[in-house]
C-alpha cells in the first residue's frame, strides 16, 4: 500500500471559489427539476405531523402533502 498522501483540491479553493462550485451544481440540479416538473420537497411550520411535507412546483403549484408511511401514496392536504 502506497504512503502517498492524497490532497483534496477543494482544500486549496478559498471560500467564494467554493461558493461558486457549489452554486452552479445547485443551478444545474434545480434547472434539471424544472424540466422533469418534480417539486422541490421541504418542511415547514404547517407540517404539524412527520409524515407531511411542502410540494412546491416549477410553475407556482404549491401544496401540503401528507405520506402514507406504508405505500408512500401521497394525499394533497391543501393548496398554498
Amino acid at each position: 500500500m502506497s504512503d502517498r498522501i492524497v490532497r483534496n483540491p477543494l482544500f486549496d479553493l478559498s471560500g467564494d471559489e467554493i461558493s461558486e462550485r457549489l452554486k452552479a451544481v445547485v443551478m444545474r440540479a434545480l434547472n434539471e427539476r424544472e424540466a422533469q416538473n418534480l417539486p422541490l420537497v421541504y418542511r415547514t411550520s404547517l407540517c404539524t405531523r412527520k409524515n407531511q411535507f411542502i410540494h412546491e412546483y416549477p410553475d407556482g403549484r404549491t401544496y401540503l402533502i401528507q405520506q402514507n408511511s406504508n405505500n408512500s401514496e401521497e394525499r394533497v392536504i391543501r393548496s398554498i
